[in-house]
């Protein structure tokens, strides 16, 4: 099939003028001014989130008069849209809340039910006399077909976590039609809401099991001893079987998706497996309520359907936008109507809404309209050898002209998380300032296998995730592409910014972090604290600092990695920016950085955002991050 494809002129008109030499740090800092996409079941409708500075807006518009209604959502930050039938729409949103009995600020998620007319709202899930307290009331387990009501996991005042039914249009509760425990996770319903799998994990049982419910009774699936949870149900297949996913220690190592019989609970056919990289997620089709596909990240982030016709679907849109990426959003019941987005490395997201029905593509929305047809660095995937021989996957961005330059290694955040290709508002930030750009995917890292993210574990500090990290300053340095180097990165990238600082201050000419963590035993307290000592948040935090899921490392071993009590040995200029509001690193840890470093005679410099997150999601946070690091940079590197 050939698409015509044409770009909306109403909407770029503004946005065809020559280049500026050098894009204003505002272009860069906004937020995306459209971001959570999604189509009504009928196609005539879409909803999505548009951001101008602090102004935030839900919107929903008619996709043939162009018609739209809009209403504020400013004290939220609303992170994605969904419609339930043709007349509702769901905003999952999040705020920041202080609860007495937790130690630090919560991130409260739920879901704002929209009038699809009039953008009337209301908050789906209220506290009711019956309710227990629910930190997260935006999942839905399933879909009734008949009524079109949600089926959702909520807790009760006992902390039971039941699955109750919904209606998304008034947010009561009709019924309770699944009953759960305190160790219960999570629920999946199949598509006809006729079966619930209930997955429980006890902590204090280090016990993990699926139990299938129909009808009066109930079944246990699969049951094993396990510290942390070993896999997770994704949801149901066309023909009824459960799919799960789960990653191996063995071959074949990396993450696999895989069928899970309900008659007789055995594992059968694998339906996906890549033997070089893990799956991110899994993809559902909202309508159908099966599992449709699985997006990985190799070298981009790519969509690999097992739904035949959404396959070729995808096929056909890769070759109407040749040499992009190609991610289908959203889509209508009828399959006819797609939201689209394309990206390459050097341009940021464009959202399309293509009809099949009549061979149509029209641009509709810019994810960064400011930044349109403006000529960004590429960031190109190579690889850089280790000390030990072991080839690092690093994404490299030089800017335009000749010799050596200055360089940031940017290090990503978890650790075991990576970094992806397209655009990156930071790193393409840095390289329109005349920075050349690394961004090292260590050992540690998530997305390239478990053995990747195994060799990471334990090895904080001065060991592999540090070393892989230093080890692409030798690369740049034998390549003739830097003559000066900077470590920046956020929370764990933060860490080893200060990290380098610490332990290898000869090898760079200053650091940057933001919401890192510099006290290993004040960040584990903290967590313990707050989650408690047998959680699963403890539990993976000791085996990514000590490498031991049950066993804390020792206060020596904790000291001796942790920046801010090596703080003597740092000579390089430090600059330090947190969020107040930062809910998975506490503020006190860049305090605390920033007091030892004082104390030693360092020269550092702290910042605190007010009102800021963890992720940036606030424009007056990351305007302000940008702005420090170009100052910070232009006093410490030559440009």
């Amino acid at each position: 099939m050939k698409f015509v494809t044409r770009l909306c002129l109403p909407l770029l008109l503004a946005l065809t003028e020559p280049a500026l030499a050098q894009v204003p740090i505002e272009h860069f800092a906004r937020l995306p001014a459209t971001q959570g996409l999604s189509i009504s079941p009928d196609g005539t409708r879409i909803a999505f989130i548009v951001h101008a500075e602090d102004r935030r807006l839900m919107v929903v518009e008619n996709l043939d008069t162009g018609e739209q209604v809009a209403a504020a959502a400013d004290d939220l930050r609303v992170l994605s849209t969904r419609w339930a039938g043709n007349d509702t729409v769901l905003a999952r949103v999040s705020t920041v809340i202080d609860v007495d009995y937790v130690r630090g600020d919560i991130d409260l998620t739920a879901f704002i039910t929209f009038d699809a007319d009039t953008l009337e709202s209301r908050e789906l899930i209220e506290r009711q006399r019956l309710s227990g307290i629910n930190f997260d009331s935006s999942r839905i387990a399933g879909r009734d077909p008949q009524s079109g009501h949600l089926l959702m996991p909520l807790r009760d005042q006992r902390g039971r976590l039941n699955l109750s039914v919904v209606n998304p249009a008034t947010g009561s509760r009709s019924r309770t039609i699944a009953r759960g425990s305190t160790t219960t996770q999570y629920w999946i319903a199949d598509p006809a809401a006729e079966r619930f799998v209930e997955v429980r994990f006890s902590r204090r049982e280090s016990r993990f099991s699926i139990i299938l419910e129909e009808g009066a009774g109930n079944q246990t699936l699969y049951s094993r001893d396990a510290a942390l949870m070993p896999l997770q149900v994704e949801g149901f297949a066309e023909d009824g079987d459960l799919v799960i996913s789960r990653t191996f220690n063995a071959p074949p190592y990396t993450r696999q998706l895989q069928r899970l019989e309900p008659q007789s609970g055995e594992f059968g056919e694998v339906l996906f497996h890549d033997p070089q990289y893990d799956f991110e997620t899994v993809r559902l089709d909202h309508h159908s309520g099966h599992v449709a596909g699985v997006v990985i990240d190799r070298e981009n982030t790519e969509t690999v359907w097992l739904d035949e016709e959404l396959a070729q679907r995808q096929r056909a849109l890769e070759n109407a936008f040749p040499g992009m990426t190609v991610s289908l959003v959203d889509w209508s019941e009828d399959r006819q109507r797609f939201v689209v987005r394309t990206e390459t490395s050097g341009q940021p997201p464009i959202y399309s809404l293509v009809d099949f029905s009549i061979s149509d593509a029209r641009a509709i929305k810019l994810a960064y309209p400011e930044l349109f047809e403006v000529p960004l660095a590429s960031r190109e995937l190579i690889s850089y050898t280790a000390r030990d021989g072991t080839q690092i996957p690093a994404y490299l961005a030089v800017p335009a002209g000749d010799g050596p330059k200055s360089f940031v290694i940017l290090a990503h955040g978890g650790p075991a998380a990576r970094d992806l290709g397209g655009f990156d508002y930071l790193a393409h930030f840095l390289a329109d300032r005349g920075y050349g750009v690394i961004q090292p995917q260590f050992r540690g890292s998530g997305g390239f296998g478990v053995r990747w993210e195994i060799a990471g574990r334990g090895e904080w500090g001065t060991g592999l995730m540090q070393t892989d990290v230093s080890d692409a300053v030798a690369y740049l340095m034998d390549e003739g592409l830097a003559s000066q180097v900077c470590i920046v990165g956020a929370s764990y990238g933060g860490y080893a910014a200060m990290a380098g600082a610490a332990f290898t201050p000869d090898l760079y000419d200053c650091a940057i972090s933001i919401n890192g963590v510099s006290d290993l035993p004040q960040f584990l307290d903290y967590v313990s604290d707050r989650f408690g000592t047998d959680s699963q948040a403890v539990r993976y935090w000791n085996r990514s600092i000590s490498g031991s899921i049950s066993e804390r490392a020792s206060m020596d071993a904790l000291t001796s990695a942790s920046p801010s009590r090596q703080a003597a040995a740092v000579t390089i200029p430090v600059l330090l920016l947190h969020g107040q509001d930062d809910t998975v690193v506490p503020f006190t840890q860049s305090r605390r950085m920033s007091d030892s470093l004082q104390r030693s005679g360092g020269n550092v410099e702290l910042i605190e955002l007010p009102g800021g997150d963890h992720w940036l999601w606030e424009y007056q946070s990351r305007l302000r991050v940008l702005q420090e690091i170009e100052r910070f940079l232009s006093m410490h590197l030559e440009e």
